[in-house]
Protein backbone atom coordinates (compact mmCIF):
# COMPACT_ATOMS: atom_id res chain seq x y z
CA UNK A 1 0.00 0.00 0.00
CA UNK A 2 1.50 3.37 -0.85
CA UNK A 3 0.26 6.34 0.75
CA UNK A 4 0.99 10.04 -0.29
CA UNK A 5 1.54 12.89 2.16
CA UNK A 6 0.69 16.03 0.91
CA UNK A 7 1.85 19.33 2.74
CA UNK A 8 -1.34 21.49 3.26
CA UNK A 9 -1.46 24.51 1.02
CA UNK A 10 0.44 27.67 2.76
CA UNK A 11 -1.67 31.04 3.66
CA UNK A 12 -1.59 32.43 -0.15
CA UNK A 13 -2.14 29.46 -1.25
CA UNK A 14 -5.65 29.27 0.47
CA UNK A 15 -6.61 32.22 -0.65
CA UNK A 16 -5.57 32.15 -4.47
CA UNK A 17 -7.66 28.79 -4.41
CA UNK A 18 -10.36 29.97 -2.14
CA UNK A 19 -10.70 33.82 -3.21
CA UNK A 20 -11.11 34.77 0.20
CA UNK A 21 -8.71 36.63 2.93
CA UNK A 22 -9.56 35.10 6.41
CA UNK A 23 -8.91 38.22 9.09
CA UNK A 24 -8.87 37.91 12.87
CA UNK A 25 -9.53 41.02 15.06
CA UNK A 26 -11.16 42.06 17.83
CA UNK A 27 -14.43 43.95 17.53
CA UNK A 28 -13.63 47.80 18.12
CA UNK A 29 -14.97 49.28 21.17
CA UNK A 30 -14.25 52.35 20.11
CA UNK A 31 -17.46 54.45 19.58
CA UNK A 32 -18.68 54.88 17.27
CA UNK A 33 -16.48 53.17 14.96
CA UNK A 34 -17.80 49.36 16.22
CA UNK A 35 -19.67 48.86 13.23
CA UNK A 36 -21.08 45.47 11.57
CA UNK A 37 -18.17 44.68 10.41
CA UNK A 38 -16.70 45.16 13.56
CA UNK A 39 -13.18 46.89 12.75
CA UNK A 40 -12.62 50.62 12.10
CA UNK A 41 -12.67 52.17 8.70
CA UNK A 42 -9.05 52.89 8.13
CA UNK A 43 -8.37 49.09 8.71
CA UNK A 44 -11.59 48.00 6.70
CA UNK A 45 -10.67 49.80 3.90
CA UNK A 46 -6.58 49.09 3.79
CA UNK A 47 -7.62 45.17 4.25
CA UNK A 48 -10.44 45.52 1.58
CA UNK A 49 -7.50 46.79 -0.96
CA UNK A 50 -4.91 44.33 0.40
CA UNK A 51 -7.86 41.38 -1.06
CA UNK A 52 -8.38 43.52 -4.15
CA UNK A 53 -4.83 42.83 -5.09
CA UNK A 54 -5.16 39.11 -4.13
CA UNK A 55 -8.13 38.86 -5.85
CA UNK A 56 -10.34 38.01 -2.91
CA UNK A 57 -12.77 38.82 -0.86
CA UNK A 58 -12.15 39.62 3.06
CA UNK A 59 -14.05 37.51 5.55
CA UNK A 60 -13.50 39.29 9.43
CA UNK A 61 -13.65 36.83 12.07
CA UNK A 62 -14.80 38.79 15.47
CA UNK A 63 -12.42 37.35 18.00
CA UNK A 64 -13.03 38.17 22.03
CA UNK A 65 -9.25 38.73 22.78
CA UNK A 66 -6.13 39.41 21.12
CA UNK A 67 -4.89 36.40 22.75
CA UNK A 68 -8.03 34.72 20.72
CA UNK A 69 -6.21 36.89 17.15
CA UNK A 70 -3.27 35.04 17.74
CA UNK A 71 -4.63 31.93 18.48
CA UNK A 72 -6.70 32.11 15.21
CA UNK A 73 -3.48 33.00 13.13
CA UNK A 74 -1.69 30.08 14.97
CA UNK A 75 -4.13 27.53 14.12
CA UNK A 76 -4.18 28.54 10.11
CA UNK A 77 -8.53 29.25 10.36
CA UNK A 78 -7.38 32.83 10.03
CA UNK A 79 -4.94 34.02 7.03
CA UNK A 80 -4.15 37.04 9.23
CA UNK A 81 -4.76 38.77 12.75
CA UNK A 82 -4.95 42.79 13.04
CA UNK A 83 -3.17 43.18 16.45
CA UNK A 84 -2.33 46.21 18.37
CA UNK A 85 0.84 46.22 20.60
CA UNK A 86 3.39 48.47 22.52
CA UNK A 87 6.86 48.74 20.59
CA UNK A 88 9.18 45.77 21.70
CA UNK A 89 6.63 43.79 21.96
CA UNK A 90 7.23 40.52 20.33
CA UNK A 91 4.93 37.60 19.78
CA UNK A 92 7.15 33.69 19.51
CA UNK A 93 6.20 32.02 16.77
CA UNK A 94 4.69 35.41 14.98
CA UNK A 95 5.74 37.19 11.61
CA UNK A 96 4.47 40.40 11.84
CA UNK A 97 4.76 43.21 9.80
CA UNK A 98 5.67 47.01 10.21
CA UNK A 99 3.56 49.09 11.79
CA UNK A 100 0.48 50.58 10.65
CA UNK A 101 -0.14 53.55 12.79
CA UNK A 102 0.30 54.57 16.56
CA UNK A 103 -1.73 56.00 19.01
CA UNK A 104 -0.21 58.14 21.89
CA UNK A 105 -1.26 56.88 25.72
CA UNK A 106 -3.03 59.46 28.15
CA UNK A 107 -3.56 59.49 31.60
CA UNK A 108 -7.31 59.83 31.91
CA UNK A 109 -9.13 60.61 35.33
CA UNK A 110 -12.79 61.92 36.72
CA UNK A 111 -13.59 65.61 36.48
CA UNK A 112 -13.01 66.29 39.80
CA UNK A 113 -10.07 69.34 41.56
CA UNK A 114 -7.39 66.69 41.49
CA UNK A 115 -4.95 67.29 38.55
CA UNK A 116 -2.27 64.87 38.52
CA UNK A 117 0.96 66.05 36.49
CA UNK A 118 2.89 63.12 36.13
CA UNK A 119 2.81 58.98 36.40
CA UNK A 120 4.33 58.85 39.86
CA UNK A 121 1.21 61.30 41.28
CA UNK A 122 -1.28 58.08 40.17
CA UNK A 123 0.90 55.86 42.22
CA UNK A 124 -1.96 53.49 44.00
CA UNK A 125 -5.03 54.95 41.76
CA UNK A 126 -4.28 53.95 38.56
CA UNK A 127 -6.19 50.81 37.50
CA UNK A 128 -5.44 48.86 33.92
CA UNK A 129 -7.56 46.63 31.75
CA UNK A 130 -5.74 43.02 31.02
CA UNK A 131 -6.35 43.29 27.38
CA UNK A 132 -4.03 46.72 27.39
CA UNK A 133 -0.78 44.26 27.80
CA UNK A 134 0.61 47.90 29.64
CA UNK A 135 1.03 46.51 33.40
CA UNK A 136 4.54 44.25 32.87
CA UNK A 137 5.82 47.19 30.59
CA UNK A 138 5.17 49.19 33.59
CA UNK A 139 6.60 47.52 36.24
CA UNK A 140 10.32 46.83 34.59
CA UNK A 141 10.24 50.69 33.47
CA UNK A 142 8.52 52.23 36.83
CA UNK A 143 9.04 49.63 39.52
CA UNK A 144 8.21 51.99 42.31
CA UNK A 145 4.69 52.91 40.91
CA UNK A 146 1.62 51.12 42.88
CA UNK A 147 -1.13 50.29 40.15
CA UNK A 148 -3.80 47.05 39.58
CA UNK A 149 -4.49 45.40 36.81
CA UNK A 150 -7.82 43.94 36.34
CA UNK A 151 -7.73 40.84 33.80
CA UNK A 152 -10.84 40.45 32.92
CA UNK A 153 -12.31 43.42 32.32
CA UNK A 154 -11.92 45.30 28.96
CA UNK A 155 -11.07 49.26 28.94
CA UNK A 156 -14.63 49.74 27.97
CA UNK A 157 -15.24 48.58 31.18
CA UNK A 158 -12.28 50.82 33.22
CA UNK A 159 -13.13 53.70 31.78
CA UNK A 160 -16.92 53.58 32.71
CA UNK A 161 -15.46 52.64 36.17
CA UNK A 162 -13.45 55.95 35.92
CA UNK A 163 -16.14 57.94 34.24
CA UNK A 164 -17.93 57.29 37.65
CA UNK A 165 -15.79 57.57 40.32
CA UNK A 166 -15.45 53.99 40.51
CA UNK A 167 -11.47 53.80 39.84
CA UNK A 168 -9.82 56.87 40.05
CA UNK A 169 -7.45 56.72 36.84
CA UNK A 170 -6.13 54.99 33.40
CA UNK A 171 -3.85 55.07 30.80
CA UNK A 172 -5.44 54.99 27.49
CA UNK A 173 -4.75 55.69 24.01
CA UNK A 174 -5.61 59.51 22.66
CA UNK A 175 -8.11 58.62 20.44
CA UNK A 176 -10.10 56.77 22.34
CA UNK A 177 -10.14 59.67 25.08
CA UNK A 178 -11.62 62.23 22.54
CA UNK A 179 -13.95 59.49 21.62
CA UNK A 180 -14.97 58.31 25.05
CA UNK A 181 -15.57 61.85 26.18
CA UNK A 182 -18.01 62.78 23.95
CA UNK A 183 -20.18 60.02 26.12
CA UNK A 184 -18.54 60.60 29.65
CA UNK A 185 -17.66 64.75 29.77
CA UNK A 186 -16.57 64.51 33.22
CA UNK A 187 -13.30 62.38 31.71
CA UNK A 188 -10.49 64.59 32.26
CA UNK A 189 -6.92 64.76 30.30
CA UNK A 190 -4.47 65.21 33.35
CA UNK A 191 -1.27 64.38 30.97
CA UNK A 192 0.13 62.85 27.85
CA UNK A 193 2.32 59.58 28.74
CA UNK A 194 5.30 59.80 26.42
CA UNK A 195 6.54 56.89 28.09
CA UNK A 196 4.93 54.15 25.49
CA UNK A 197 2.92 53.60 22.40
CA UNK A 198 0.54 51.54 20.46
CA UNK A 199 1.18 50.10 17.62
CA UNK A 200 -1.08 48.48 15.15
CA UNK A 201 -0.05 45.39 13.24
CA UNK A 202 -0.37 42.32 10.90
CA UNK A 203 0.19 39.46 12.25
CA UNK A 204 0.97 36.36 10.22
CA UNK A 205 1.75 32.69 11.00
CA UNK A 206 6.01 32.64 11.95
CA UNK A 207 6.32 28.90 11.38
CA UNK A 208 6.20 29.63 8.05
CA UNK A 209 9.25 28.99 5.80
CA UNK A 210 10.23 29.45 2.10
CA UNK A 211 7.40 30.15 -0.02
CA UNK A 212 4.78 29.36 2.75
CA UNK A 213 5.22 33.07 4.31
CA UNK A 214 4.56 34.59 0.54
CA UNK A 215 1.44 36.22 1.88
CA UNK A 216 3.09 37.55 4.77
CA UNK A 217 5.84 39.38 2.61
CA UNK A 218 3.20 40.33 0.06
CA UNK A 219 1.51 42.27 3.14
CA UNK A 220 4.96 43.92 4.12
CA UNK A 221 5.10 45.24 0.26
CA UNK A 222 1.94 46.31 0.18
CA UNK A 223 1.93 48.43 3.62
CA UNK A 224 5.30 49.80 2.15
CA UNK A 225 3.55 51.10 -0.97
CA UNK A 226 0.84 52.85 0.67
CA UNK A 227 3.44 54.50 3.28
CA UNK A 228 5.54 55.69 0.44
CA UNK A 229 2.86 56.53 -1.60
CA UNK A 230 0.78 58.65 0.91
CA UNK A 231 -1.89 56.78 0.67
CA UNK A 232 -1.87 55.85 4.33
CA UNK A 233 -1.95 59.26 5.62
CA UNK A 234 -4.44 60.15 2.87
CA UNK A 235 -6.67 57.45 4.08
CA UNK A 236 -6.11 58.05 8.00
CA UNK A 237 -7.43 61.90 7.47
CA UNK A 238 -10.40 60.48 5.39
CA UNK A 239 -11.74 58.11 7.81
CA UNK A 240 -10.77 59.20 11.40
CA UNK A 241 -11.40 63.41 10.89
CA UNK A 242 -14.06 62.99 14.03
CA UNK A 243 -15.11 66.94 13.55
CA UNK A 244 -14.07 68.96 16.68
CA UNK A 245 -13.28 68.47 19.68
CA UNK A 246 -16.27 68.97 21.79
CA UNK A 247 -15.89 71.10 24.96
CA UNK A 248 -17.39 69.96 28.56
CA UNK A 249 -20.24 72.45 28.27
CA UNK A 250 -21.04 71.54 24.63
CA UNK A 251 -20.91 67.69 25.13
CA UNK A 252 -23.31 68.27 28.48
CA UNK A 253 -25.66 70.38 26.64
CA UNK A 254 -26.08 68.19 23.18
CA UNK A 255 -26.66 65.30 26.16
CA UNK A 256 -29.41 67.07 28.33
CA UNK A 257 -31.40 68.08 25.07
CA UNK A 258 -31.19 64.69 23.60
CA UNK A 259 -33.82 63.50 26.20
CA UNK A 260 -35.17 66.62 26.71
CA UNK A 261 -35.67 68.33 23.22
CA UNK A 262 -35.00 65.82 20.61
CA UNK A 263 -37.96 63.53 21.15
CA UNK A 264 -40.63 66.02 20.02
CA UNK A 265 -39.06 66.34 16.45
CA UNK A 266 -37.72 62.61 16.04
CA UNK A 267 -40.79 61.58 14.17
CA UNK A 268 -40.69 64.41 12.04
CA UNK A 269 -36.90 63.66 11.31
CA UNK A 270 -37.85 60.39 10.28
CA UNK A 271 -40.74 61.19 8.05
CA UNK A 272 -38.42 63.82 5.67
CA UNK A 273 -35.46 60.90 6.29
CA UNK A 274 -37.67 58.46 4.20
CA UNK A 275 -39.30 60.85 1.68
CA UNK A 276 -35.56 62.32 0.69
CA UNK A 277 -33.60 59.17 1.47
CA UNK A 278 -31.45 60.86 3.71
CA UNK A 279 -30.31 59.54 7.43
CA UNK A 280 -32.59 61.03 9.78
CA UNK A 281 -29.42 61.36 12.44
CA UNK A 282 -27.66 63.60 10.08
CA UNK A 283 -30.84 66.00 9.35
CA UNK A 284 -31.26 66.32 13.36
CA UNK A 285 -27.38 66.62 13.57
CA UNK A 286 -27.69 69.89 11.34
CA UNK A 287 -31.17 70.87 13.19
CA UNK A 288 -29.29 70.70 16.37
CA UNK A 289 -26.16 72.72 15.10
CA UNK A 290 -28.74 75.10 13.50
CA UNK A 291 -31.22 75.85 16.09
CA UNK A 292 -30.31 73.31 19.49
CA UNK A 293 -33.76 71.96 18.37
CA UNK A 294 -35.06 74.91 19.00
CA UNK A 295 -38.45 75.70 17.25
CA UNK A 296 -39.12 79.72 17.65
CA UNK A 297 -35.38 79.76 17.25
CA UNK A 298 -34.64 83.42 14.98
CA UNK A 299 -30.81 84.67 14.37
CA UNK A 300 -29.99 88.63 14.15
CA UNK A 301 -29.92 88.34 10.12
CA UNK A 302 -33.61 86.65 10.15
CA UNK A 303 -33.49 82.63 9.47
CA UNK A 304 -35.36 81.20 12.10
CA UNK A 305 -36.84 77.79 12.69
CA UNK A 306 -35.29 74.07 13.36
CA UNK A 307 -33.20 74.64 11.02
CA UNK A 308 -32.97 77.83 10.25
CA UNK A 309 -33.60 78.53 6.83
CA UNK A 310 -33.19 82.22 5.14
CA UNK A 311 -36.20 83.54 3.40
CA UNK A 312 -34.89 83.10 0.30
CA UNK A 313 -34.18 79.39 1.01
CA UNK A 314 -36.94 78.72 2.55
CA UNK A 315 -38.82 80.30 -1.04
CA UNK A 316 -36.45 77.77 -3.20
CA UNK A 317 -37.57 74.92 -1.62
CA UNK A 318 -41.30 75.90 -1.14
CA UNK A 319 -41.42 76.50 2.90
CA UNK A 320 -44.05 78.78 3.31
CA UNK A 321 -43.72 78.33 7.13
CA UNK A 322 -40.70 78.41 8.75
CA UNK A 323 -41.85 78.58 12.12
CA UNK A 324 -43.85 74.47 11.26
CA UNK A 325 -41.47 72.01 12.28
CA UNK A 326 -42.42 69.42 9.78
CA UNK A 327 -41.97 72.63 6.49
CA UNK A 328 -38.46 73.32 8.31
CA UNK A 329 -37.59 69.71 8.75
CA UNK A 330 -38.48 69.08 4.88
CA UNK A 331 -36.75 72.32 3.67
CA UNK A 332 -33.24 71.04 5.33
CA UNK A 333 -33.92 68.21 3.93
CA UNK A 334 -34.32 69.37 0.15
CA UNK A 335 -31.78 71.83 0.50
CA UNK A 336 -29.38 69.73 1.38
CA UNK A 337 -30.40 67.01 -0.58
CA UNK A 338 -29.78 69.82 -3.89
CA UNK A 339 -26.47 70.59 -2.69
CA UNK A 340 -25.51 66.80 -2.77
CA UNK A 341 -26.76 65.95 -5.90
CA UNK A 342 -25.04 69.19 -7.84
CA UNK A 343 -21.80 67.66 -6.65
CA UNK A 344 -19.50 66.04 -9.16
CA UNK A 345 -19.82 62.15 -9.29
CA UNK A 346 -16.63 62.07 -8.76
CA UNK A 347 -16.32 62.99 -5.01
CA UNK A 348 -17.39 60.19 -3.07
CA UNK A 349 -18.39 58.73 -0.06
CA UNK A 350 -17.99 59.68 2.87
CA UNK A 351 -16.84 62.79 1.45
CA UNK A 352 -19.66 63.86 -0.16
CA UNK A 353 -21.74 64.40 2.68
CA UNK A 354 -19.29 66.44 3.77
CA UNK A 355 -19.17 68.46 0.75
CA UNK A 356 -22.61 68.87 1.20
CA UNK A 357 -22.71 70.19 4.43
CA UNK A 358 -20.30 73.08 3.52
CA UNK A 359 -22.23 73.89 0.46
CA UNK A 360 -25.39 73.73 2.49
CA UNK A 361 -23.69 76.20 5.39
CA UNK A 362 -21.17 78.77 3.42
CA UNK A 363 -23.01 78.26 -0.41
CA UNK A 364 -22.28 76.05 -3.60
CA UNK A 365 -20.57 78.54 -5.08
CA UNK A 366 -17.72 78.48 -2.83
CA UNK A 367 -17.18 75.30 -2.18
CA UNK A 368 -17.02 74.79 -6.20
CA UNK A 369 -14.27 77.87 -6.11
CA UNK A 370 -12.35 75.55 -3.61
CA UNK A 371 -12.32 72.67 -5.86
CA UNK A 372 -11.35 74.86 -8.75
CA UNK A 373 -8.45 76.57 -6.54
CA UNK A 374 -7.12 72.97 -5.56
CA UNK A 375 -7.11 71.84 -9.33
CA UNK A 376 -4.60 74.86 -10.19
CA UNK A 377 -2.39 73.87 -7.34
CA UNK A 378 -2.63 70.38 -8.27
CA UNK A 379 -4.16 68.73 -5.49
CA UNK A 380 -7.15 66.33 -5.37
CA UNK A 381 -10.60 68.33 -5.34
CA UNK A 382 -12.64 65.59 -4.03
CA UNK A 383 -10.90 65.00 -0.95
CA UNK A 384 -12.95 66.88 2.04
CA UNK A 385 -9.20 66.92 3.61
CA UNK A 386 -8.14 68.88 0.99
CA UNK A 387 -11.17 70.72 0.05
CA UNK A 388 -11.66 72.52 4.17
CA UNK A 389 -8.24 73.90 3.57
CA UNK A 390 -8.91 75.61 0.72
CA UNK A 391 -12.10 76.95 1.92
CA UNK A 392 -9.77 78.74 4.37
CA UNK A 393 -7.83 79.83 2.16
CA UNK A 394 -10.36 81.44 0.71
CA UNK A 395 -10.82 83.77 3.90
CA UNK A 396 -8.16 85.62 2.40
CA UNK A 397 -8.14 88.41 0.09
CA UNK A 398 -5.15 87.02 -2.22
CA UNK A 399 -6.88 83.77 -2.92
CA UNK A 400 -10.30 85.36 -3.02
CA UNK A 401 -9.81 87.75 -5.73
CA UNK A 402 -9.28 85.10 -8.71
CA UNK A 403 -12.63 82.95 -7.44
CA UNK A 404 -16.05 83.24 -8.89
CA UNK A 405 -17.83 83.89 -5.88
CA UNK A 406 -14.91 86.24 -4.04
CA UNK A 407 -14.07 85.87 -0.12
CA UNK A 408 -15.71 82.51 1.76
CA UNK A 409 -16.48 82.65 5.11
CA UNK A 410 -14.10 79.53 5.29
CA UNK A 411 -13.40 78.91 8.97
CA UNK A 412 -17.14 79.07 9.24
CA UNK A 413 -17.73 76.38 6.92
CA UNK A 414 -15.50 74.40 8.15
CA UNK A 415 -16.30 74.62 11.59
CA UNK A 416 -19.55 74.20 10.66
CA UNK A 417 -19.13 70.88 9.15
CA UNK A 418 -17.18 69.79 12.11
CA UNK A 419 -19.39 70.28 14.31
CA UNK A 420 -22.55 68.54 12.88
CA UNK A 421 -20.06 65.39 11.80
CA UNK A 422 -19.48 65.21 15.93
CA UNK A 423 -22.83 65.26 17.01
CA UNK A 424 -24.22 62.74 13.60
CA UNK A 425 -21.28 60.53 15.26
CA UNK A 426 -22.87 60.55 18.81
CA UNK A 427 -26.86 60.29 17.24
CA UNK A 428 -25.42 57.29 15.35
CA UNK A 429 -23.82 55.91 18.20
CA UNK A 430 -26.79 56.44 20.94
CA UNK A 431 -29.69 55.19 18.58
CA UNK A 432 -28.41 52.24 17.12
CA UNK A 433 -29.05 49.77 19.61
CA UNK A 434 -32.37 51.49 21.34
CA UNK A 435 -34.16 52.29 18.09
CA UNK A 436 -33.62 56.33 19.09
CA UNK A 437 -33.97 56.52 22.56
CA UNK A 438 -32.38 54.99 25.78
CA UNK A 439 -33.44 54.53 29.34
CA UNK A 440 -30.01 54.42 30.66
CA UNK A 441 -27.58 57.44 31.79
CA UNK A 442 -25.76 59.22 28.19
CA UNK A 443 -23.06 56.61 27.61
CA UNK A 444 -23.36 54.34 29.21
CA UNK A 445 -25.33 52.38 26.24
CA UNK A 446 -22.68 53.24 24.39
CA UNK A 447 -19.74 51.51 25.84
CA UNK A 448 -22.35 48.73 27.30
CA UNK A 449 -23.17 48.02 23.42
CA UNK A 450 -19.77 47.92 22.69
CA UNK A 451 -18.79 45.51 25.21
CA UNK A 452 -21.17 43.37 24.12
CA UNK A 453 -20.41 43.30 20.76
CA UNK A 454 -16.87 42.85 21.54
CA UNK A 455 -17.48 39.11 23.35
CA UNK A 456 -20.04 37.75 20.88
CA UNK A 457 -17.54 36.20 18.88
CA UNK A 458 -19.42 36.59 15.61
CA UNK A 459 -18.06 36.37 11.72
CA UNK A 460 -19.06 39.06 9.61
CA UNK A 461 -17.79 39.36 5.99
CA UNK A 462 -16.36 42.76 5.11
CA UNK A 463 -18.81 44.07 2.25
CA UNK A 464 -16.88 46.46 -0.55
CA UNK A 465 -16.77 50.07 0.51
CA UNK A 466 -20.09 51.68 -0.52
CA UNK A 467 -22.20 54.11 1.69
CA UNK A 468 -25.29 55.82 1.14
CA UNK A 469 -24.89 58.76 -1.46
CA UNK A 470 -26.51 61.62 0.82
Amino acid sequence: MTTTCRRPPDALGRVDANHVLRVAAVRSSLPPDAAAEGITPVARVLISRFANDLDARVRVQIEPSQRAVRASVEAGTADLGLVRQRPGASIAGMHRTQAVGASRLVAVVGRGDDHPDELSDLSGRLVLSGESGLGDWLRKRHPRLEFRVEPDKTTSQIVTAVAHGTDEATLITRTRFRRYRRYFPQLHQAFRFSGARYKNYWLFNGHMGGDSAALYHKAVAFIARHEKSGQYKRLKARYEARGADLDYVGIRAFAEYFGSRLPEWQSDFEKAARHYGIDWRLLAAISYQESRWRQHAVSSTGVRGLMMLTSSTAKAVGVKDRRDPQQSIDGGAIYYKKMAQRLPVSIAPPDRKWFALAAYNVGFGHVMDARRLLKRRGQDPDLWVNLKQALLMLTKERYARHARNGQAKGKQAVAYVAHVRAYYDMLRWETRHSGGSSSQPWGEMAIASAQDNSASGATDPVAPIRSPMF
